[in-house]
């Protein structure tokens, strides 16, 4: 999988299409993060944020402020709250302006570990039911997973052990 993304990454260069490379970009660094290959995974995520800048709001966009505050939450250098929050708070302005329910859902459950980590788990969980709701609703199981997960993180936090266990478990 990493092969094909940093092949379509520089097809996508080459073809000067910064608001696909920004998404093959972004969709890249979720690869890195989840191999614990974070400075990579920034720089990219940093790139793209860079490239999309004064483009009109798009997927490319969303993905790379949930990213980013997933990142942050995963690899926790300094500052990394501050650094989450303030992405988890682009994530949200973003949603605002979004038409298509999986793509919200889709970035939603990085802003709920967030706000989970940020203690407000009680939004966290809020924010992770109703993606959950709407992935569920639209079989995307992948984002249905995050989402459950994201959910288990804010139980735990309000000391809900056993329904955090179950929706893990889901």
């Amino acid at each position: 999988r990493l092969a094909q993304l940093r092949e379509a990454r520089h097809l996508f260069a080459a073809a000067g299409d910064p608001r696909r490379l920004g998404g093959t970009q972004a969709e890249l660094a979720y690869a890195l993060i989840q191999t614990g290959d974070y400075e990579e995974a920034e720089t990219l995520l940093r790139e793209a944020r860079s490239m999309l800048a004064g483009l009109e709001a798009s997927d490319s966009h969303l993905l790379v402020e949930a990213f980013l505050a997933l990142l942050y939450h995963e690899w926790r250098p300094q500052h990394a709250l501050s650094l989450a929050l303030h992405h988890a708070e682009a994530v949200t302005r973003f949603e605002g302006e979004w038409l298509w329910p999986i793509m919200v859902a889709g970035a939603s459950w990085t802003v709920a570990l967030v706000q989970t980590w940020a203690s407000e788990p009680e939004r966290a969980l809020a924010l992770a039911e109703a993606g959950a709701a709407t992935a569920a609703s639209l079989k995307h199981h992948n984002i249905l997973a995050c989402h459950l997960w994201a959910q288990g993180q804010a139980l735990e936090a309000l000391g809900r052990r056993e329904e955090a266990l179950r929706a893990l478990g889901e």
